[in-house]
């Protein structure tokens, strides 16, 4: 069995389908776990995908231009200063809708170790060529894992869809891909 790389501290991860870069500035995996912190930065009509975050609210603080985020399908436009705390299970989409660029905190309070997990094995499959255009993960799997570490859902996924999803994750767990994944990027 191969020894466990402890992975140095990442300073940036790109995810160029969005158009963000994500640098890691307090991490719940080398700390006491109080909180994982970020800065988002995104370029000009860069943004994400509606997702939901399971298992924490996080708060997004605008650091530089206007930020507008989406809760629940409704538009917040953050000025720098500005902050808004999302609770947890609410949709949520980040949007830069000016041509200059974005940067952002987010912060996750207490930390959340699997969602800094499947962050860094998402921009590391993306550097791969791994992901659609849209930045999902090709493999289905993949997709998979990286939800669980995470706990976070696309806002479009209904509860009907929980059952085949936990059939995926359950097939990639039985295929060893969230090890894989894990031993591939050093997580």
């Amino acid at each position: 069995m191969p020894s466990r790389v402890t992975p140095a501290p990442v300073r940036s991860l790109r995810q160029p389908a969005l158009g963000a870069a994500y640098t890691v500035l307090e991490s719940a995996t080398r700390g006491a776990g109080e909180r994982t912190l970020l800065a988002v930065d995104l370029c000009a009509a860069g943004g994400t995908s509606p997702q939901r975050y399971l298992a924490r609210d996080a708060r997004y603080e605008a650091v530089a231009g206007r930020l507008t985020l989406w809760v629940e399908g409704v538009a917040h436009v953050l000025e720098p200063g500005e902050s808004l705390v999302v609770p947890a299970g609410a949709a949520r989409r980040l949007a830069n809708d000016t041509l200059g660029g974005v940067r952002l905190r987010l912060d996750l309070t207490p930390g959340h170790e699997g969602f800094e997990r499947a962050l860094r094995a998402w921009c590391a499959l993306a550097a791969d060529g791994l992901v659609a255009r849209d930045g999902s993960p090709l493999s289905p799997y993949h997709l998979a894992v990286l939800l669980d570490w995470s706990q976070t859902r696309p806002a479009a996924l209904s509860a009907d869809a929980e059952t085949p999803l936990a059939l995926l994750l359950r097939a990639a767990h039985a295929r060893g891909v969230d090890a894989a994944l894990a031993e591939r990027y050093a997580l």
